[in-house]
């Protein structure tokens, strides 16, 4: 389960953060147990998986590739088979 808490930062965080009160006070065997469970608990359940995906960071959108604007549609001529096979459906 130590994969788990490396694999999702957030996660590590938060039960961290959930933990640090008992640092001073608690074998470090029982953290790294409790770690372990929260691990298991956090991201099993529907309710904390969804309150971790509050404290992630939004998603970096990426674009790539060139931009379409309306100005750059192509003219559609009457001719075009496309528009042709419109009208029909399952047959001639």
């Amino acid at each position: 389960m130590a994969d788990t808490l490396h694999a999702d930062p957030e996660l590590s965080l938060a039960i961290e953060q959930a933990l640090a009160p008992f640092l001073d006070l608690l074998p470090a065997v029982t953290l790294d147990h409790l770690r372990r469970e929260m691990a298991i608990q956090l991201g099993a359940h529907p309710h904390t998986a969804a309150m971790l995906r509050q404290l992630r960071p939004d998603p970096v959108v990426q674009e790539s590739g060139p931009k379409v604007s309306f100005d750059d549609e192509p003219t559609i001529r009457t001719g075009s088979p496309l528009l042709a096979a419109r009208g029909r459906r399952g047959g001639p």
